[in-house]
């Protein structure tokens, strides 16, 4: 089954409060409560096997070449995989770059791939990226996550800001790609 999540990444970059994503949608009328903050029914969705391969479209963007992507995200991804969940506990995700690949947005090829939009964003100006995540309903394994980055209306760097917005895109990566992975 495909789901699309779309992230506004204004928010913080810590792992602090999150529901996981479960392969059951939540009710319509389902409200979070101090009792029951996050959707619970269903099994909750996980990455089987570790480490988990990501690869960087080979187009990268017109605004950001190839290698300064691949570093971009192998420092994203492992901020990430050095996050404390709690006090007490870090998080499972370990990830490993696969090279670069042809790949776009197929949730059938089981390749994650990171993609950057530089002509068409139909997701909203605000929206500053978007994983389209395949999993198992019966079991809850991913099996993939493709992640698309507006290049449309941002320009990302590494050192500075993206255009409209507080934070670098190190720090913008590690909070999409790894919602599902805790």
């Amino acid at each position: 089954m495909r789901w699309l999540f779309v992230f506004v990444l204004l928010a913080p970059a810590t792992a602090s409060a999150f529901c996981r994503k479960t392969t059951v949608d939540p009710d319509p009328g389902f409200t979070p409560s101090p009792s029951q903050p996050c959707w619970t029914e269903g099994v909750p969705i996980f990455w089987k096997d570790m480490p988990v391969a990501y690869s960087v479209n080979e187009a990268a963007s017109s605004k950001v070449s190839l290698p300064v992507t691949e570093d971009a995200m192998s420092l994203a991804f492992a901020q990430w995989s050095s996050a404390m969940c709690t006090p007490d506990a870090k998080t499972r995700l370990e990830v490993r770059f696969a090279g670069p690949t042809s790949s776009r947005l197929d949730a059938t090829d089981k390749t994650s791939t990171v993609l950057f939009d530089d002509t068409g964003w139909s997701h909203g100006k605000s929206v500053l990226a978007l994983t389209t995540v395949t999993f198992d309903t019966k079991t809850g394994e991913l099996l993939d996550a493709d992640l698309e980055i507006n290049t449309t209306d941002y320009t990302p760097s590494t050192t500075d800001t993206l255009s409209g917005s507080p934070e670098p895109l190190t720090k913008r990566r590690t909070r999409p790609a790894s919602k599902s992975n805790l």
